[in-house]
């Protein structure tokens, strides 16, 4: 999932500017351009680095950033807060909390001008002094969002004893620090993220995509453009992101106005139309599927609470029997969804490729083709030449046709992908976390043998709520891990079904797009300019 990214608009809007300048008022492009600039001073947030000494600060930063910048080493390093630039936003490397208390000082001034705040501490490492965990507390007090990244410098295995020792302990220690400051839902707050920094940059300079998955930096991605993406900022950038596109569209109306080519304004009107329809199928496909993948999330945590309750090996059996069905069960679910929507999909479509051959488009085709619409030869059609003869080459084609054609291949790629993914649930087929049986184990031996040791040491009824709360939490994040990787990977096959569906009609689009270029090199390149700064705002969504 891609962080939201400003840069990628204003750098559209610089592509523009000078032709944008010859179709609107200067006023309005120059208006334009300083309320993408200043809303890209504020929308780009600072994300900080912070957390204990020698945690592995830095490595995380360069794994993120997928090279080797950021100065690395076993002493106090960093001694100022340095900045680099990273998708549209500014990562900050900071001394660590337990490192010489000038170099402190500059960390803790500089966290006032930072919205996300990467904490990070490393397995293994000194994690049970109050005093981290209290200035975590603080910072999300402050209002910051706060992720606890735990970098798993030691290699515990994902599916150890150690592993959820680690995670239970690092949830009592923030229930502990939180309860004299009133924060109740502090586990809420804090999501934690397990990565292997030094994994994930070897992984990245070195082009080792499974070692970059292995090493969960995706994980922590993913959780950083969702925060971002649905802040205030990513509104924000939504929200300039249309006004360019506004502004590119009107100026190719009038780019297309002044050429008196109202065949290339009725292709125009069919792209937007054409777009509209792609842009409604991929929301409803969306919103089925996260629907369905909240239902798919508590079908998870019941099986898990279950099954904690038998023996391990039919425990196990039962985990991947029950997650096979909740894939079935969503596999069937979106399925549905295209045989619902597909078709109608197909009728707008065809009814835009009806319109587009009733208008000026096909009237012309007609008229140089020697297919009068009056019937007495004439030809009336107002044309150039040279655009005559590249209408006589250019075929109106089968719109009808070619859009079955491309919903059947849709729907037909849908029941060949969507099956197989995650085919086979257990240990030999998925190893994400080592296998597919590990991270099922997890939340079993969370929600068992690792939580037992907890409840023989409660004694008192506010401690037992706070394991409680812990555990209950535990299973949710496994749930909500498990669903999420569905999720991502249904989203990834539901794009392909798309580009499937309209791939026929974009492809005779540019075809009539191209035999329709005007001579006069300077409208034919703004033209262009225009098209490919639409296709660029398109793609960054």
């Amino acid at each position: 999932m891609a962080l939201p990214d400003f840069t990628r608009v204003l750098a559209t809007y610089d592509n523009v500017n000078a032709p944008l300048q010859r179709w609107l008022p200067a006023e309005r492009v120059s208006e334009l351009g300083k309320l993408l600039h200043s809303r890209a001073a504020r929308v780009r947030a600072q994300i900080m680095v912070y957390g204990l000494y020698n945690a592995g600060k830095s490595t995380l930063l360069n794994a993120l950033m997928g090279r080797a910048e950021a100065p690395m080493a076993d002493h106090p390093e960093t001694s100022v807060v340095a900045e680099y630039p990273w998708q549209g936003y500014v990562l900050l490397d900071t001394p660590g909390i337990d490192a010489p208390i000038t170099h402190e000082q500059v960390a803790t001034q500089q966290l006032q001008d930072s919205e996300v705040v990467l904490f990070v501490v490393a397995a293994g490492g000194t994690i049970d002094e109050a005093a981290t965990w209290e200035r975590l507390v603080k910072i999300v007090g402050s209002g910051r969002r706060v992720m606890l990244v735990v970098n798993n410098k030691a290699g515990v295995q994902h599916d150890s004893r150690d592993f959820f020792s680690i995670n239970d302990n690092l949830r009592k220690y923030l229930q502990n620090a939180a309860l004299p400051y009133g924060i109740d839902d502090i586990l809420e707050q804090v999501p934690i993220h397990w990565v292997n920094a030094k994994a994930a940059l070897r992984g990245r300079v070195e082009s080792k995509e499974p070692l970059v998955e292995f090493s969960g930096i995706l994980e922590l991605e993913h959780a950083l453009s969702d925060f971002l993406a649905s802040s205030d900022r990513g509104v924000m950038l939504k929200t300039c992101h249309k006004d360019l596109q506004e502004a590119i569209e009107l100026a190719l109306m009038r780019l297309h106005q002044a050429g008196g080519n109202e065949q290339a304004q009725a292709l125009d009107k069919a792209r937007l139309q054409i777009d509209s329809e792609r842009d409604r199928l991929q929301s409803v496909l969306r919103h089925h599927l996260d629907s369905r993948c909240v239902r798919a999330k508590s079908s998870v945590v019941a099986l898990i609470n279950d099954a904690h309750r038998q023996p391990a090996e039919q425990a196990e059996q039962a985990m991947e029997d029950g997650a096979s069905k909740v894939i079935a069960a969503l596999t069937a679910d979106m399925m549905t969804a295209l045989n619902n929507e597909l078709p109608t999909t197909q009728r707008k479509l065809e009814d835009i490729g009806q319109t587009l051959a009733d208008s000026a488009f096909g009237a012309a085709h007609a008229c140089v083709n020697g297919v009068n619409r009056e019937g007495n030869g004439s030809d009336d059609s107002g044309l150039s030449p040279a655009l005559k003869d590249a209408m006589r080459k250019m075929p109106m084609g089968d719109l009808k046709t070619m859009t079955e054609q491309g919903v059947k291949k849709a729907l037909e790629l849908g029941k060949e992908l969507l099956p197989t993914l995650f085919k086979g649930i257990g240990k030999k087929t998925m190893e994400r976390w080592a296998a597919m049986a590990g991270r099922w184990a997890g939340p079993l031996l969370q929600a068992g043998v690792a939580i037992y040791g907890i409840y023989k040491a409660i004694s008192s009824e506010k401690a037992e709520k706070a394991a409680l709360d812990r555990q209950t939490k535990a299973v949710e994040d496994a749930a909500s891990t498990f669903v999420e990787d569905l999720r991502q990977a249904y989203l990834n096959q539901i794009a392909l079904v798309i580009e499937e569906v309209f791939k026929p009609i974009d492809e005779w689009m540019v075809t009539q797009r191209a035999l329709l270029v005007q001579s006069g090199q300077e409208q034919t390149q703004d033209q262009h300019l225009f098209e490919e700064a639409l296709l660029a705002l398109r793609q960054a969504y």
